[in-house]
């Protein structure tokens, strides 16, 4: 009789897979079932932080593709939500002011700072391309990271963050919105800055870096 071919192996799944179906669906569940629409709100703004802490940690190239992923949708929805929930506790149209004008300049600038320090990088290297080993480690003196316009604006110690943080305080100074969403903008900045000492201290399951993190702003 004809050789039978061997069955293939059964394809693993990773359990993070299943983390942003799940999130969404869980949580939409949630908040319909009990009424509470912030419920959806809390439970999926902040899981793309407990991702990037995770896969920095672990640097499992095997799931790398499916982290990139999931934490793009994760931060898009998550900063659509704040977005809203900003834009609706504040009278911006009717009644207009100087304060929220600056707030909202501020944060411009803060996000600005942000998206171009991902420019600098490069979206492998700023999804952690450079720990998993799939992009060379190089110094990037691009402003935000170095010196920009001839000098007059210094760089910016891992500017990506930074400058998120620095938009969502703006954000927070707006005492409408700190007053209906006290404890959001808080949470975004905690766990990023958990992620960011993760980062400075190279916290992660396997040897530490020969470069130290810090040089590499990000």
């Amino acid at each position: 009789p004809a050789p039978q071919d061997s069955p293939s192996p059964p394809t693993m799944v990773s359990p993070l897979s299943l983390h942003l179906p799940i999130t969404y669906l869980l949580s939409l569940a949630l908040a319909i079932a009990t009424g509470s629409p912030r419920l959806f709100l809390f439970a999926t703004s902040f899981q793309h932080y407990l991702r990037y802490m995770i896969h920095y940690y672990h640097r499992n190239k095997n799931v790398h593709a499916l982290f990139k992923r999931d934490v793009l949708v994760f931060k898009v929805i998550a900063l659509t939500q704040l977005a809203l929930a900003f834009l609706t506790s504040i009278d911006w149209f009717w009644n207009p002011n100087f304060g929220l004008f600056l707030a909202l300049f501020m944060a411009a600038i803060g996000y600005t700072t942000s998206a171009m320090a991902t420019a600098a990088l490069g979206m492998e290297r700023t999804y952690f391309g450079i720990e998993l080993g799939l992009c060379k480690f190089e110094y990037t003196s691009a402003w935000p990271y170095g010196p920009g316009l001839g000098g007059l604006l210094p760089g910016i110690p891992h500017p990506m963050i930074v400058g998120q943080v620095f938009a969502m305080l703006a954000l927070y100074s707006v005492d409408a919105f700190r007053t209906d969403y006290p404890f959001l903008i808080p949470g975004h900045i905690v766990l990023y800055l958990l992620h960011m000492f993760q980062e400075i201290f190279d916290f992660h399951a396997g040897k530490p870096q020969a470069k130290p993190k810090a040089v590499r702003n990000g």
